[in-house]
């Protein structure tokens, strides 16, 4: 067993995980691999003050857009880069920004951030860590939000301090060692929120001292892919090709299934329905096994598991 801290090591070790088993090998995300290549900014937001809002869900974003008609006014020229954790939320997020009264631009609009745009919705996906890259300052989504927290090591991996709230449930041991090492700093509300922007932004030497403890967690933790292989590695064994086969796809009214053809020479809509046993190509469920087969319309995909004691 490898532990990503030393906390998860010693629940590990308190479920009887013998000691010579459990490895603290560290957690796999300090080694996040950066961008090769930093692309450079539309010329329109060279001269702007990027505050990134990475992740984000509903009550995070609802802080920011509460603070931001206080703090933008008097900063113009200091613009909200809101990017969304959810796809889904990109419409709804849009219709928030618009009912706040603020001036926004989309991103997919393809329109050009003027001088008096004060958020610029990222509603695209791949883009976070570009952002992050040009940001002046920094907020990890989901932890204003009760959701749990995202990951802070994307924008610290490119040397950025992280602003976080206090819902940190999802990596706690992780959060608490970058407030602890001053790499980052939790706000418990949008009051506090507004009052670290301020500081951040307005005394450089601050956010320089974070930026330089966050560049020092990162070094000090790496590593943690090279040891966890290490432990991993003399467990491996020689594959048997006569073990392995070659998986096949079939498309059938368009949707795609894939089958392993040592065990089904071929499949259709029918293979997933479990009232066509007869007569057709479905899989009736082996003797003491649970048979639950589902189709997804979104992914146009097709499949089929069988569960139980003769899986």
């Amino acid at each position: 067993m490898a532990a990503a801290d030393t906390a998860s090591a010693e629940r590990l070790r308190g479920l009887g995980v013998p000691e010579p088993r459990l490895h603290d090998t560290g957690n796999l995300k300090f080694d996040v691999a950066v961008p090769a290549a930093r692309v450079a900014l539309a010329p329109e937001l060279q001269g702007r003050t990027l505050l990134v809002a990475g992740s984000t869900h509903e009550g995070d974003e609802a802080a920011w857009l509460a603070i931001w008609s206080e703090l933008s006014p008097v900063n113009p020229s200091w613009l909200l880069v809101l990017v969304p954790r959810h796809p889904q939320r990109f419409d709804e997020v849009a219709a928030h920004v618009q009912h706040s009264g603020l001036s926004f631009v989309r991103r997919s609009s393809g329109q050009a951030v003027a001088p008096g745009t004060q958020v610029l919705l990222i509603d695209a996906m791949g883009e976070l860590m570009h952002w992050y890259q040009h940001a002046s300052l920094c907020f990890v989504g989901g932890t204003l939000a009760p959701v749990g927290g995202h990951n802070p090591l994307e924008p610290m991996s490119v040397g950025q301090p992280v602003l976080f709230g206090p819902h940190v449930h999802n990596a706690a041991p992780l959060f608490e060692e970058i407030a602890r090492s001053g790499a980052g700093e939790r706000v418990r509300d949008a009051r506090e929120l507004a009052a670290a922007v301020q500081r951040w932004l307005m005394q450089p030497e601050t956010w320089q001292r974070r930026a330089h403890a966050a560049r020092e967690l990162i070094a000090r933790n790496q590593g943690a892919s090279a040891r966890t292989l290490a432990v991993v590695r003399p467990l491996w064994r020689p594959a048997h090709t006569g073990n392995v086969s070659r998986v096949r796809a079939s498309v059938d009214a368009g949707r795609t299934a894939w089958f392993d053809p040592h065990h089904l020479s071929q499949v259709s809509a029918r293979t997933f329905d479990p009232i066509a046993h007869v007569g057709g190509t479905a899989l009736p469920p082996a003797a003491g096994a649970a048979r639950r087969c589902w189709s997804t319309r979104a992914g146009k995909a097709m499949c089929c598991a069988t569960t139980g004691a003769a899986a």
